[in-house]
C-alpha cells in the first residue's frame, strides 16, 4: 500500500471538474493561500480511518493530532460502508491488487498532471475499478461523466498498462441523502479519446494566458477558492438580481410577490451560490479585519459567550455533598442508531426505528427525489412573464 503525496496539482484530479467547466479558475486560484475547514479536515479524518481500515490497521492509527477531534464511531461506520463495498468488488476476482491513496501521473498527457485517487482494484486482463470515497453529505456527488474519477482512471491505465475494455467507476457517499453507491463504466477506449479530446485541451486552455472564467455549480461544489473574489461569479449574481451589487441598497431588493416565475427561477438556481458568496465574503472580511485591515462601517466584537461547567468533576462532588443525588445531575440518553447498529447489528433494532415525513421544500429539477403534485388552487397563483420595468 502507498502513502499519499501531499503536494497539489494546479490541474490535478480533484479539482479537474471546476478547472475544465471554469478555465480560468486556475489563474484566479494561483496565488491563493490554500486554508482548510472543519469539513475538510473531517474528510481527511475519514480517509484516514478508511485507508487504516483497508491496510488491516486499527481505524484510528496513524491519525494526526489535530484531526483526532473529528474521529466518531459514526465516522468509523460510514468508512467501514466504502471497505465492505471494496472487499466485495475484490472478492469477485480470482486475483486483483490494490492500490490506496495512490499518486497517478498524467504527465503523458500533460506536463504537470498528477492527482491522488482514494482507492484502485486492478485484475489482471479483467477489470480496473476506481474509487472515490466523499464523507460529505451537503451534496450529492454524480458518478456518470465525473472529470474526476475518469483522470485517475487514465493515470491508472497508464501505469498499470491495464488490459480491460471497460473501465468501472465508483463512488462511496454513506451520508448522502440519496444514493449511497454509484457507479458507471466506460470504454477504455472512449476514455482515453476523452483525455486526448477534452482533458489535454482542457489543461492547454486553463494553463493559458487568456483562459476564460465562467461561474456555476462547480464554484460551489468543488469549493474553489477564488469564490470570493471571482468577476465571473459576481457578474451571474448581479445578472439573477437586476443590478451591480456595488448600487444594491436595502430598498433595491424587488419583493419576492412583485417577481414573475422565471425571475423567481433565476435567482433560486443561484441561492445557493449567493449564499455561500456572501459567507465567502464576511469569512474574508473578517479574516481581514483580524489582520488590522479597516472595513469602512464595520467592526470586530467579541461573540456572546455561554456559560460552562468550569470542572464538571469537581461540580458533581460539591452537588452531592450538599445533598443532590446523581440521579439529578445527569441525563439518561439512548445512543445514536449508527451507535445501536455497531452494538446489536441493523437488523435487531431495523423494527424499531422509523422515519418521519420530511417537510416539503422547493429544489431543483435535476434533484433525483420524486416530485410532490400540489393542486394549484389550494395556492395564489405567480404571474410568468417579466412584467418589471428593470
Amino acid at each position: 500500500m502507498k502513502e499519499k503525496y501531499i503536494e497539489h496539482s494546479p490541474i490535478g484530479g480533484s479539482t479537474a471538474p471546476r478547472w475544465l467547466a471554469c478555465p480560468g479558475s486556475v489563474r484566479l486560484c494561483k496565488d491563493i493561500e490554500p486554508t482548510s475547514s472543519k469539513y475538510a479536515d473531517e474528510g481527511k479524518c475519514a480517509h484516514i480511518v478508511a485507508a487504516n481500515m483497508l491496510g488491516g490497521n486499527k481505524p484510528t492509527a496513524k491519525i494526526p493530532l489535530e484531526l483526532a477531534k473529528y474521529y466518531t464511531d459514526d465516522m468509523e461506520l460510514h468508512a467501514k460502508t466504502y471497505v465492505d463495498f471494496i472487499e466485495n468488488l475484490r472478492s469477485s476476482y480470482t486475483f486483483s491488487e490494490i492500490l490506496v491513496e495512490h499518486k497517478f501521473s498524467l504527465e503523458h498527457i500533460h506536463k504537470g498532471m498528477f492527482g491522488t485517487n482514494d482507492a484502485c482494484i486492478h485484475a489482471p486482463f479483467s477489470a480496473l475499478h476506481i474509487l472515490d470515497f466523499k464523507y460529505g453529505q451537503g451534496v450529492p456527488v454524480e458518478v456518470w461523466n465525473n472529470a474526476q474519477l475518469m483522470y485517475y482512471a487514465l493515470g491508472a491505465l497508464h501505469e498499470l498498462k491495464c488490459d480491460v475494455d471497460i473501465v468501472y467507476m465508483h463512488i462511496v457517499q454513506p451520508r448522502s441523502f440519496g444514493e449511497k453507491i454509484k457507479t458507471s463504466e466506460i470504454p477504455a477506449t472512449a476514455l482515453q479519446q476523452w483525455g486526448g479530446e477534452v482533458l489535454k485541451k482542457g489543461a492547454e486552455l486553463a494553463l493559458s494566458d487568456n483562459a476564460p472564467l465562467k461561474a456555476g455549480k462547480h464554484c460551489r461544489e468543488y469549493f474553489c477558492p477564488a469564490r470570493n473574489s471571482c468577476p465571473a461569479l459576481q457578474g451571474q449574481l448581479e445578472s439573477a438580481v437586476g443590478t451591480e451589487l456595488s448600487n444594491i441598497t436595502n430598498a433595491s431588493f424587488p419583493a419576492p410577490d412583485k417577481l414573475p416565475a422565471e425571475r423567481l427561477a433565476k435567482i433560486l438556481s443561484l441561492a445557493d451560490d449567493i449564499e455561500n458568496w456572501l459567507a465567502d465574503v464576511k469569512s474574508y472580511a473578517t479574516a481581514k479585519a483580524m489582520q488590522g485591515v479597516i472595513i469602512p462601517d464595520f467592526k470586530l466584537v467579541e461573540k456572546e459567550a455561554k456559560r460552562s461547567i468550569t470542572d464538571p468533576v469537581v461540580a458533581v462532588k460539591e452537588l452531592i455533598s450538599k445533598g443532590y443525588v446523581a440521579e439529578q445531575l445527569y441525563e439518561q440518553k439512548l445512543l445514536s442508531i449508527s451507535a445501536l447498529e455497531k452494538i446489536c447489528g441493523k437488523e435487531v433494532i431495523a423494527h424499531l426505528c422509523s422515519k418521519k415525513k420530511g417537510d416539503i421544500i422547493l429544489v431543483h429539477k435535476t434533484d433525483k427525489r420524486p416530485e410532490i403534485t400540489i393542486m394549484a388552487e389550494e395556492f395564489p397563483s405567480i404571474t410568468t412573464g417579466d412584467n418589471s420595468n428593470e
